[in-house]
């Protein structure tokens, strides 16, 4: 209760009526966005590569799983929410233990001789990953994915908990945007911080975007 006389179970309250606020917010803003997508769709024809081409270069996503991303991507696109899910959320999970490995910090365990990758319900909460991402975002990652008060989206499509009806639902539709913006917000502080230099500084060099693998 927020009114408990224990101070650790009102900061229990509070936190899920923050999680419970934010799940609200997600519907809302998938009500704005829904519309938006389906004029884009009818305006655009998109591909597999196209958004390949968008995450290149992105330090969210290792260069091994590009096109696994690109592929999420397309299916979201495409309206299948089902497949879209199933393969994000595993994604999202090993980058956000790349990041923190890459700068430093360690997402994995070692017992009995035995290394295991940490989950996103041990990678979300650890203080490194908010020197790497705002907030907010985590907030809103562990609200979406791994926190019971919350989504708990990663938990249902992890142990088929979700029903087909159930992806075509706000928790898919938001994964995706909110994936895309980690994959593109390293890029646009790149940008921002290049259009703050003088003309004649140099932008970061660009490689080529890869091709697609065997049948992609």
């Amino acid at each position: 209760s927020l009114f408990s006389s224990d101070p650790e179970q009102r900061e229990e309250a509070r936190t899920a009526e923050m999680f419970r606020i934010a799940s609200q917010h997600r519907r809302i803003f998938v009500q704005v966005l829904v519309p938006a997508l389906q004029h884009m769709q009818r305006e655009h024809r998109v591909s597999t590569r196209d958004w390949a081409q968008v995450i290149h270069n992105s330090p969210f996503v290792p260069v091994d799983r590009e096109w696994l991303f690109a592929r999420g991507f397309q299916a979201g696109w495409e309206g299948n929410w089902d497949v879209a899910t199933h393969l994000l959320v595993p994604q999202v999970e090993n980058s956000i233990r790349h990041i923190l490995k890459r700068n430093g910090a360690i997402a994995s365990t070692l017992r009995d001789g035995l290394q295991s990758e940490q989950g996103l319900d041990q990678t979300l909460i650890k203080p490194e990953l908010v020197q790497l991402l705002p907030e907010e975002i985590i907030f809103d990652l562990r609200g979406l994915l791994i926190e019971r008060m919350g989504d708990y989206l990663r938990h249902k499509t992890s142990h088929g908990l979700i029903s087909f009806a159930e992806f075509y639902s706000v928790q898919s539709v938001y994964l995706l945007w909110l994936t895309l913006h980690l994959c593109l917000l390293p890029l646009i502080s790149i940008s921002n911080a290049t259009q703050s230099h003088e003309e004649n500084e140099a932008t970061p060099a660009v490689t080529p975007s890869p091709e697609p693998p065997e049948n992609a």
